[in-house]
């Protein structure tokens, strides 16, 4: 049971020795490496291994937003007939919901979410600059008013290499 839960080793021909306790952080509150081992009783201290001016790799990109103007995602929206025709020669750049909150006065309520990673279709390899066989992620949202009323279905395609979800999830 001891070396099942780490706290001792054994060195063959050597004998059985109690391991050092592991360092933890606590990852409910952000703090730096050092900030959380200081708290705990260890020292920690840092050495620059380099510092140069380089091309990031695409996770980095996507996360500092420094794409510039590379297209990450494609949104097919689908309205009811009195919402959508009201869209016909509006500005459409921009995000969908302050439109609907604030140029129609719909009160959002709650979204239905899924999520799937599949192959870019040739629509996507297009407009998202993607090869034959690169991954999308794909999210279908399903939007309703403070009512209940459905009012936006959506397929949103992200770059698979450009784009996270990130949820937060309480147990209650």
């Amino acid at each position: 049971d001891l070396h099942n839960e780490g706290l001792v080793f054994s060195a063959q021909g050597k004998g059985t020795y109690v391991s050092k306790p592991k360092a933890v952080q606590n990852v409910q509150r952000l703090q730096g490496f050092g900030e959380a081992m200081a708290a705990q009783g260890y020292e920690a201290t840092a050495r620059l291994l380099s510092i140069q001016e380089r091309k990031p790799p695409k996770a980095v990109v996507a996360a500092l937003h420094l794409l510039a103007g590379e297209a990450v995602c494609v949104e097919n929206s689908y309205f009811p007939l009195d919402i959508g025709r009201r869209m016909f020669g509006m500005d459409l750049s921009g995000d969908i919901f302050p439109m609907l909150e604030n140029a129609f006065g719909i009160a959002l309520g709650r979204a239905d979410i899924s999520l799937d990673a599949t192959l870019a279709d040739e629509e996507h390899q297009h407009y998202l600059a993607l090869k034959p066989g690169e991954p999308i992620l794909r999210v279908e949202r399903l939007t309703h008013d403070r009512a209940g009323r459905p009012i936006d279905f959506e397929y949103l395609c992200y770059r698979g290499d450009a784009f996270k979800y990130q949820f937060r999830v309480d147990r209650k």
